[in-house]
Order: structure tokens, then sequence, then C-alpha cells
């Protein structure tokens, strides 16, 4: 999984990025299609996380088109939740 890999790879650091998608018909649940990954100009330490915005943009107008939206920011809690086998749900 995408966001694992991002999280391996900060090792010790705080990480994060942005998450991608669509929402149910009833709007209740989020169906995650991307992540981001943490922007080259973001700023972390052991405990917290700063998104940088390095081609954050560009990355999103090119998903828009094709329907994916910006859904939430992801983080390595999002990464423990997904461990540990309950499920993230995001809600407008």
């Amino acid at each position: 999984m995408k966001i694992l890999q991002f999280c391996v790879a900060a090792d010790k650091f705080e990480t994060g990025g942005i998450l991608v998608g669509h929402y149910s018909k009833t709007h209740d649940v989020a169906h995650v299609s991307d992540a981001s990954g943490p922007p080259k100009d973001s700023k972390s330490g052991t405990t917290w996380f700063r998104r940088g915005l390095y081609g954050m943009q560009k990355w999103l107008l090119r998903l828009w088109k094709d329907d994916h939206f910006y859904l939430s920011d992801d983080s390595k809690e999002l990464a423990r939740l997904l461990l540990a086998g309950k499920r993230a749900r995001t809600r407008t």
C-alpha cells in the first residue's frame, strides 16, 4: 500500500500528503484512489509534519479532470489505523 511505503521511507519522522478520490452517491463513504506522499518542500520532525505545496496544484488539477478530488490530508496516524484493521472513513 502506497501510504505505508511513505511511512516506512520517513522512518522515525512524521510524514503526510493528500488523499484524492470521490464520495459515494450518498456522500457517506470516501473512495480513495490515490495518495500524494509528502511534497519535496515538506518539513517534519519526530512528532510533527508540515506539508509543503510543491507540485500539488499541478497534480490535483490533473486528477480533477478525471473526477478525482481532494478528500483529506493523510498521515502516519491513518497508516496506523489501516494497520490496526480499522476502517478509515472521510466525511464532509
